[in-house]
């Protein structure tokens, strides 16, 4: 099933330490519970291939993490689901848009996240420090207990005209506080907004100033 695969891209370039993979997300009312026994990784810079993972294994319940720590700069990455057990929609063969919904692929260090505490009690989004900025600014965030499988975190940076510029965050999360640190030195002076949303339990909006 070579053709079941996730295509991420974003728009500034990064350097890739390392990833983690998780499997696609059980769905009772669709009867999909899979186990993902091997995926293809590869990554691209501006649509040229720099690296290619030929098989990550069997992917773990906890995620299975993918060390690339020697890859140059990308701005792609694809990840190619070889084989699995189980069944997606009551099927043991998945379609690409199934896949692509359901996929739970997630990035560490890509951004400078880190965890500064496990422990949360409530939703938060905190307002960037410093601000304005020039170049980088820091942006806290707080989940509080998560769910069982924990929770889809998105965190997107968009210009004044409400279009996308960055994905700082784009994965499962556990519950804490959580940091990014958010490198603009590729932006244009100006008014940006950074976007939360945690699954459909929490959303937050707030704006930050680049000043150069």
């Amino acid at each position: 099933i070579s053709d079941e695969f996730v295509n991420l891209k974003w728009n500034i370039p990064i350097d890739v330490r390392h990833l983690t993979i998780f499997n696609i997300r059980p769905n009772v009312s669709t009867n999909t519970n899979i186990q993902v026994t091997d995926c293809e990784v590869i990554c691209y810079f501006n649509g040229s291939e720099v690296t290619r993972i030929v098989s990550t294994g069997p992917i773990s319940p906890n995620g299975t993490i993918i060390n690339i720590s020697g890859t140059p700069q990308i701005n792609e990455l694809k990840v190619i689901v070889k084989s699995f057990t189980g069944l997606i929609n009551g099927e043991s063969k998945a379609g690409l848009a199934e896949i692509e919904t359901n996929a739970r692929i997630s990035y560490y260090d890509l951004f400078g996240i880190q965890t500064i505490s496990e422990i949360a009690d409530k939703f938060t989004l905190g307002q960037n420090y410093p601000n304005p900025f020039n170049p980088s600014t820091k942006i806290r965030y707080s989940i509080p207990k998560a769910s069982y499988f924990g929770n889809f975190v998105r965190l997107i940076v968009y210009d004044i005209t409400g279009r996308e510029v960055a994905q700082l965050v784009n994965q499962v999360q556990r519950s804490g506080v959580y940091e990014v640190d958010f490198n603009a030195a590729n932006f244009a002076s100006g008014i940006y907004f950074y976007k939360l949303t945690v699954d459909n339990k929490f959303s937050d909006v707030k704006k930050m100033v680049v000043l150069k």
